[in-house]
């Protein structure tokens, strides 16, 4: 931040293109530096809970899976008893082509967090011929909205069925409420099993937006736009469910019921819009159906332009470097062609082969006016 950066960068066989860095991720040479804390610093959150923070992985080898990375204001790190609390799961994998049933993605499918906990504290009776000691059993569950520690979110979840030819690119999604609450609202797009919200969320599919962010109107005519990261791939013929959950009770959202009146045209609720169920939970895992009733939204597809070519840049991963052997080059008289010495190369006829690094002189000829230069033999050469 605060000035522009000029050099070169490796595209691969060699070549390079030269570049001047203007602006990373809308900063420009006239953005504000941020000030940087410390490292162990003091992390302090906004009023609306968010914090960002650096987190610096020593260079080396790690195992490939996930490990949590966890903020708690609570001394001992219980996952029981906080006031503020937060997570987010640090991934090492390779880039692959994940391909399930219902999900086809670069990234790995997320699963749900969401905690549950449940105290019993019991009040022990005892029996004497002087006392008699009543029992009572208390039993406290977190999970619901404004459960406080420990609380989860009670979410509400939409099923439906693609049915675009092909599948659909989805890039955003309208809904649309009366109440914003003071809480943020999360919306994330999972699979179904057996046609019942699971808990496996599909890549790129969560959305965070703070009540500042949220449109209230009192028919339900003022939409909020949830605008995914990433266009998401939902396959033909499949179920999702789109999921709308909140931690405290103050958020309201609009809904339909069979039977009941539109707010905005007055006409009774005949028919079901959608070929799925709105569905209520507790812990965001076990759901209930509410047959009659569906969540009010508008999901959006991507619509692309077919008519023109598209141009694609790939580059491809660094190749190996192996050291020739000692005189790996043989020369044929009345030839064009040279054939390198090497065990074990792996390449196939049609590959392309980088030699770098071969010493000024003329080779082949065992003359110092007549062979090969270094010029000819460096440089990208195909099998």
């Amino acid at each position: 931040v605060g000035e522009n950066v000029t050099g070169t960068a490796d595209i691969g066989l060699g070549a390079k293109n030269t570049l001047t860095l203007t602006a990373i991720n809308g900063s420009t040479d006239g953005t504000t530096a941020p000030t940087m804390k410390a490292t162990g610093g003091t992390i302090t959150s906004d009023k609306e809970g968010s914090l960002n923070a650096v987190l610096y992985i020593p260079a080396g080898r790690y195992r490939t899976g996930e490990r949590s990375i966890k903020l708690s204001d609570n001394i001992s790190n219980s996952d029981a008893d906080f006031d503020s609390f937060g997570s987010a799961l640090f991934t090492a994998n390779g880039m692959q082509l994940a391909k399930e049933r219902t999900v086809v993605s670069s990234r790995n499918i997320g699963f749900v967090e969401d905690r549950l906990f449940q105290s019993q504290p019991i009040r022990r009776s005892s029996v004497s011929n002087r006392l008699v000691n009543t029992t009572r059993q208390r039993i406290n569950q977190g999970g619901g909205g404004g459960a406080g520690r420990g609380g989860g979110h009670d979410p509400l979840a939409q099923t439906f069925v693609v049915q675009s030819a092909g599948g659909a690119f989805v890039t955003s999604v309208d809904l649309f409420f009366k109440q914003a609450g003071e809480r943020p609202i999360y919306v994330e797009i999972r699979t179904t099993d057996n046609e019942v919200p699971s808990t496996k969320i599909v890549p790129f599919s969560q959305v965070i937006l703070q009540p500042a962010d949220i449109n209230v109107s009192t028919n339900g005519s003022a939409a909020t736009t949830f605008t995914f990261p990433s266009p998401i791939y939902l396959q033909e013929n499949e179920s999702y469910a789109l999921v709308v959950k909140v931690d405290e009770p103050g958020c309201e959202a609009y809904i339909s019921e069979l039977g009941g009146t539109d707010l905005l045209t007055e006409n009774i609720v005949g028919i079901q819009p959608l070929t799925g169920s709105l569905y209520l939970s507790q812990n965001s895992r076990e759901f209930e159906i509410n047959p009659l009733l569906d969540l009010k939204f508008d999901l959006k597809q991507a619509e692309f332009t077919t008519n023109t070519n598209g141009t694609v840049q790939l580059k491809a991963n660094p190749a190996e470097t192996v050291t020739l052997a000692k005189d790996p080059f043989q020369f044929t008289t009345g030839s064009e062609l040279v054939r390198v010495h090497q065990k074990n190369h792996g390449f196939s006829a049609g590959d392309i082969v980088m030699i770098d690094g071969v010493a000024d002189g003329l080779y082949g000829a065992n003359s110092g006016t007549f062979g090969a230069s270094q010029d000819l033999l460096n440089g990208a050469h195909t099998i």
